[in-house]
């Protein structure tokens, strides 16, 4: 059998490789029992690594928490980002460029700036530490993405399918949501797979921000590697469970690009 592309199965082989091959070794260091460094694989397997690193950082509150956090990020970066990107995207003004330069300021600024200069205004109005302070410090640095990345989606949409919507009597909410919303699905489901892998790895927002004793996976992720507070094993247990969610939501976003396509393909 002939492959119709075969640079396009060699990109696709060679990418699979670069991703999955340095996984390998990281689960089987996960579930190893005793590994002598001269042997090629461990003389035994066990799940106690993935037993004490729960019970060690509290797995299920700290997975939980970054879920929310970062599910709220993307929701509220969706909706600021929305509309600036369909205007940038859409629309030819004198000034565009530099209005896409200014978007991108949070992201070429040094992270540390950027939240110490926020950390005084969050004092000021009283919401130092808290839940808000957290979720607005995070947004700040992520919306410029979310603008970034759903810009040239809008670039290649249809205004003419929401003119026909308004010629038939139908809202703007409702264009938005029954229109809008399903022409661009597969720009936004990677706009918002972006944010979400970009919040869920945060550190330092969550470090400066959150309130006292509130946990992230990526606030309990970097101590742990950098000073070496639990065994190799357990580390590789605690990275395997820390990428999990992110490939969860990079294989929804995949599968609605998928199901559109197909859906473009039958059009």
């Amino acid at each position: 059998m002939k492959l119709k592309n075969p640079m396009r199965s060699i990109i696709i082989l060679f990418t699979l490789i670069v991703i999955v091959y340095p996984v390998i070794p990281l689960f089987i260091q996960s579930i190893a029992g005793d590994w002598d460094y001269r042997e090629l694989f461990p003389s035994s397997l066990t799940l106690d690594n993935y037993i004490s690193i729960i019970d060690t950082y509290n797995i299920p509150e700290v997975t939980l928490n970054s879920i929310i956090i970062s599910s709220v990020v993307v929701v509220i970066s969706l909706i600021l980002g929305i509309f600036p990107a369909k205007y940038i995207g859409i629309r030819d003004f004198r000034g565009k460029t530099w209005v896409q330069v200014l978007t991108m300021m949070p992201v070429m600024a040094p992270g540390i700036i950027v939240l110490f200069g926020i950390g005084r205004i969050f004092a000021e109005s009283g919401i130092y530490r808290t839940y808000m302070s957290l979720i607005l410090s995070e947004v700040v640095f992520l919306i410029p993405y979310m603008i970034m990345v759903l810009v040239p989606v809008f670039k290649n949409y249809d205004r003419g399918i929401e003119d026909q919507a308004a010629t038939l009597g139908v809202g703007r909410l409702s264009t938005l949501m029954n229109v809008t919303f399903p022409s661009i699905r597969s720009g936004v489901a990677v706009a918002c797979m972006y944010v979400f892998i970009s919040s869920w790895a945060t550190y330092l927002a969550v470090g400066m921000y959150a309130p006292i004793d509130f946990e992230t996976m990526g606030l309990i992720m970097y101590p742990a590697i950098k000073f070496g507070q639990v065994s190799d094993s357990m580390l590789a247990a605690l990275t395997i469970i820390f990428f999990i969610p992110s490939v969860l939501f990079l294989l929804i976003s995949t599968w609605i690009m998928g199901t559109d396509k197909v859906n473009n393909q039958r059009v």
